[in-house]
């Protein structure tokens, strides 16, 4: 396991070395997050765009349910840190580039970039928060 440190804390990223994984990072029910290729390293998740993007996979059935809070919260650390590599990269789900219901239907195209977005806004909101309030009692903040 190793820790990468992003805006969002320690990001724990279990590396899986040499598997027959597609995707670059695959994200459990429990909030594990898997590296399974290298982000150097071509995928093999989407026909087209495998040599100029990230493949992330959730487990579960998007089809049927939701992506859990664990999941979502390691998402956000995930593609904070990625984002920070590689700034401006955009989220699409399969769909997009393939005959495929993926990443569910009952999830919107951009669900995964307005997920992120809401976690962006309340993390800076909580932010505000504790600095008013060290305002307000008088005390020092960074």
């Amino acid at each position: 396991m190793s820790n990468i440190t992003s805006s969002t804390g320690k990001l724990q990223v279990i590396r899986v070395p040499n598997t027959a994984v597609g995707y670059h990072f695959v994200i459990t029910k429990d909030g594990t997050t898997y590296q399974t290729r290298k982000l150097s390293e071509e995928g093999a998740h989407v026909i087209g765009m495998n040599n100029k993007s990230i493949g992330v996979s959730f487990a579960g059935n998007f089809d049927l349910t939701l992506p859990t809070e664990a999941q979502m919260q390691a998402w956000y650390k995930l593609y904070t840190d990625i984002q920070t590599r590689y700034p401006g990269i955009p989220t699409y789900p399969h769909r997009k580039y393939a005959n495929k219901t993926c990443h569910g239907r009952l999830l919107k195209d951009d669900y995964f970039a307005v997920q992120y977005q809401i976690f962006s806004l309340t993390a800076r909101l909580n932010q505000l928060k504790a600095q008013l309030t060290n305002l307000l009692t008088g005390r020092r903040f960074k």
